[in-house]
């Protein structure tokens, strides 16, 4: 009864998240080289940046999964290491993939993250980073070891202190959260 209507603002659009003020989008989608860029558009659905599609400051293999920081002033995302296993980084599934953030524009970018790459298996992967409400811990999900349910993987969820300073922003010292025991609960 709430929802009175409803539109579609990108056809091939995925994962979006709204800017903390609620007039910007930030999204990714997979474009036609196969690969997952991140975009910023306007609450009309209009694309306003690229953030990552072409930019030389970031690796171009797949970047998406992204969220503003509550300051506003920052986007997170994950972006496929070079190191890893070409095509394996689909931001739904984040194997390989690194936390980095940039600016609105695209402009700079901070790697936060220092994945363990390995051709062999266990792959790790981090995905769906999220921030505390007052922006001072990144929380984010991180496969770190074969098995699980239909052989899926191990997770557990990381934290780590998220500041910016005159250097940008970044990240201290990383722990787990929570990470299930062989039941499946916490331990």
């Amino acid at each position: 009864p709430r929802i009175s209507n409803f539109r579609i603002l990108q056809q091939e659009g995925a994962r979006p998240r709204f800017s903390p003020d609620g007039t910007s989008i930030v999204f990714d989608r997979q474009n036609s080289n196969g690969l997952f860029d991140v975009y910023l558009m306007n609450a009309a659905g209009e694309i306003t940046t690229s953030l990552t599609e072409g930019n030389p400051g970031i690796p171009q293999l797949d970047n998406g999964n992204a969220i503003f920081d509550p300051s506003g002033k920052y986007i997170v995302f994950l972006s496929e290491s070079p190191d890893g296993i070409a095509g394996a980084g689909n931001p739904g599934v984040g194997i390989f993939c690194n936390l980095w953030a940039t600016d609105l524009k695209g402009a700079k970018f901070w790697q936060l993250t220092d994945i363990p790459v390995s051709i062999l298996p266990p792959y790790q992967a981090y995905v769906n980073p999220n921030f505390s409400l007052d922006g001072s811990t990144l929380v984010w999900t991180n496969r770190y070891g074969s098995g699980g349910n239909n052989n899926w993987g191990l997770w557990r969820l990381l934290s780590a202190p998220f500041a910016s300073g005159a250097d940008g922003p970044k990240i201290g010292a990383t722990s787990v959260l929570f990470q299930p025991n062989d039941s499946g609960t916490g331990n």
